[in-house]
């Protein structure tokens, strides 16, 4: 990052990191690292030990748009989350790299296949996977990452019973196959260029499409990992949603409008995209016929002009569209403080998911 993003963290949550954050960077070099392909490698992925292994095809077809994302590395809160969730539980996150790794490594993945769908140009700050691989190579890592981060479930050296990795199994599973059916809304609303959208339904669209990558998974096999019981479990579900919807409403905001040079992505793209994002729902309610008529056509025109994009933030801006969606955003991001009060863990580590929930709306990048 070009720009210090800490310094937006509450003081307990910035020594948190700092202390943590050069052991979360170890365990995914170790975990998923600069050069794995080897010949035992596909062996024991494939079960095959007849596999012939050629070096020169698959480590540019495939291991490097699987790491893609994890090279050019962000800032690394999922698997802080998981982190301080299996310390909050009284275990040893050492014990439980993997864990650390699997949702990173599928976040990264997932956002391979975003800036596919978006025809995005850029991602934290460099060119994205499928405009430096192609679509196809870019599209087939996405999905081997995926896959590898499935497989770590598996590590034998994790203390975790069977029950315990069939219950990862089944997070992951329903985490993916839900965001399917969340993203497969916001692309239909967006082709059938809807305008009026149900609040309870776009929400519960966020809930699916949004919410399991940026934090939910992290919290999920975290808390499962730590030792969380069921009902705990359950609140770190709903904490987790609503600081992802909380994220997204935040993510839809510096989209268009970011506060710093260091967003590195392409400013304006859900205009291009013509997303029917909170923003939009709330101007298109709010404003006359003529400006309506006028936002509704450069979000179906796919625009990439700057003076056309800039018209259309105008016009969002002008119906206090930002300060509407930033309030709706601070309000889920105290019932997910709410949600923390439930845990039976610490007192330190509840104040430490709240100032992470807090950083999530007060973040510039």
């Amino acid at each position: 990052m070009k720009e210090d993003f800490q310094h937006k963290m509450k003081p307990a949550l910035q020594d948190y990191y700092k202390n943590k954050i050069r052991h979360i960077q170890d365990t995914l070099e170790t975990i998923f690292p600069e050069s794995l392909v080897t010949e035992k490698w596909f062996q024991a992925a494939l079960d095959d030990t007849q596999f012939l292994f050629d070096p020169k095809i698959s480590e540019p077809a495939l291991y490097k748009p699987m790491r893609q994302y994890l090279k050019a590395r962000g800032k690394l809160f999922r698997p802080l989350l998981s982190n301080l969730l299996i310390e909050a539980y009284g275990k040893n996150p050492d014990e439980f790299r993997p864990v650390l790794a699997i949702s990173e490594i599928i976040h990264c993945s997932s956002l391979i296949l975003d800036d596919i769908v978006d025809r995005s140009l850029l991602r934290r700050g460099e060119p994205c996977s499928h405009v430096i691989h192609g679509i196809s190579i870019a599209g087939n890592g996405s999905m081997a990452a995926t896959f590898y981060a499935f497989s770590l479930i598996n590590d034998p050296s994790m203390p975790l019973s069977i029950s315990e990795r069939l219950k990862l199994y089944e997070i992951l599973y329903w985490e993916h196959y839900g965001c399917s059916i969340g993203t497969a809304l916001d692309l239909g609303w967006s082709k059938l260029k809807l305008t009026e959208i149900d609040q309870d339904q776009y929400i519960q669209h966020i809930i699916y499409r949004s919410c399991a990558y940026t934090y939910r998974v992290a919290a999920r096999t975290g808390a499962l990992a730590g030792g969380a019981n069921e009902k705990e479990q359950e609140a770190i579900f709903n904490y987790s949603t609503k600081i992802g919807i909380a994220f997204q409403f935040i993510d839809d905001i510096l989209n268009l409008e970011p506060e710093t040079d260091a967003w590195g992505k392409t400013i304006g793209e859900d205009i291009t995209e013509g997303k029917r994002s909170p923003l939009v729902l709330h101007t298109l309610k709010m404003a006359d016929q003529n400006n309506r008529n006028r936002l509704l056509e450069i979000l179906d025109s796919k625009t990439t002009d700057r003076a056309i994009l800039q018209e259309a933030i105008t016009i969002l801006k002008n119906h206090n569209a930002f300060d509407q969606v930033r309030k709706d955003a601070k309000q889920y991001i105290i019932s997910a403080c709410e949600e923390v009060d439930k845990l039976s863990i610490a007192d330190y580590y509840k104040n430490l998911l709240c100032d992470f929930a807090e950083y999530v709306l007060e973040r510039k990048v």
